[in-house]
């Protein structure tokens, strides 16, 4: 038996052969390797195409839907800002010293979500030597409206009085009005010091009252607000606000954000040895004052808004406080 074996031109022409091969072999590698690319990107489209379309399902079947509240004082917004270090509520009207005044914080509870906010809390801690909580229901029955919708509680604890309003559900886009009663009790008193020629001088001392509210809910963030409340004798607005500015402290880059609140009347009932008067905080007896910067050494404005929101008055103040200018806006 014979073998042919090859040349060596047989064998350049098999290596050849060989190499041909090994070419046709790398290119189908290449054509299946970008095929797997291919197909790869067609598979993330298809699935980042099935996620969006899953999500929009799920958001317009209300999964991603959540609460949201806040709290307001009558138709206003309470600033959640770090330039604030309480929110002021200065009441003024002519409220006499041998009757019970009972007077309410008109605090608003705002629903802005797309679901109902349940197990809503609303906590009032008062000072107790305050002396302006209303721990005895008994007092409030028929002279403050009465209103279903929520469970009130109070108690006295330590040094605090403590009253919490229990909400079942709030539905969303809605707001409830909770009209705290307090007794509305005059923050200054003038009081007699001694001067240096032994003699001594009446002096009126003005003070205010620290308490905080805190709103909370199921599976949502607590919120704390802490305010000061003020009550005095005057007979106008304007002298509330002058009163306000004139002892205003000033700080560097704060901001000023106080409620005036003047009270109406509403009606004198007895009560034992009790003679109540009710004031009412109508539409027309709340008003929003705001000044952007207190810094001292220079003028301040104070911008004075209803509760529609609408600029009612412009004062400026010089850096002594005093009043340099009063006007209405035009429009």
């Amino acid at each position: 038996m014979f073998f042919n074996f090859p040349t060596i031109g047989n064998t350049c022409s098999l290596g050849a052969i060989k190499f041909n091969y090994m070419e046709k072999h790398e290119k189908i590698n290449v054509g299946i390797g970008a095929l797997g690319v291919i197909l790869s990107i067609i598979a993330i489209i298809v699935s980042y195409k099935s996620c969006t379309s899953n999500e929009e399902i799920a958001e317009k079947s209300g999964v991603f839907d959540k609460p949201d509240i806040y709290l307001g004082f009558g138709n206003f917004d309470i600033p959640n800002h770090r330039s604030y270090d309480t929110i002021r509520l200065i009441y003024g009207g002519m409220f006499p010293d041998n009757a019970f005044n009972l007077a309410s914080f008109p605090f608003q509870i705002n629903n802005t979500g797309k679901k109902n906010a349940e197990d809503i809390k609303l906590l009032i801690e008062y000072p107790k030597v305050s002396k302006i909580a209303i721990l005895d229901s008994s007092l409030l029955k028929g002279s403050m409206p009465t209103i279903t919708n929520y469970k009130r509680e109070a108690m006295s604890q330590n040094e605090v009085d403590i009253v919490n309003y229990q909400i079942s559900q709030l539905n969303p886009g809605l707001r409830i009005t909770i009209d705290e009663p307090f007794s509305l009790r005059k923050t200054e008193i003038i009081t007699n010091v001694d001067l240096r020629d032994n003699g001594k001088q009446s002096v009126l001392v003005k003070y205010s009252f620290i308490f905080s509210v805190t709103l909370m809910g199921k599976d949502l963030p607590t919120q704390k607000t802490i305010f000061s409340i003020a009550c005095f004798n005057t007979p106008s607005l304007d002298s509330l606000i002058n009163n306000h500015v004139s002892s205003l402290k000033r700080r560097e880059d704060k901001k000023d954000f106080t409620f005036f609140v003047m009270p109406e009347k509403n009606t004198i009932s007895t009560k034992g040895k009790y003679s109540i008067n009710e004031y009412n905080v109508c539409k027309n007896c709340l008003y929003l004052a705001y000044i952007d910067d207190t810094s001292p050494d220079r003028d301040i404005i104070l911008g004075l808004y209803n509760q529609n929101n609408k600029l009612e008055k412009i004062k400026g103040y010089n850096k002594e406080n005093k009043i340099i200018t009063d006007m209405h806006p035009d429009y």
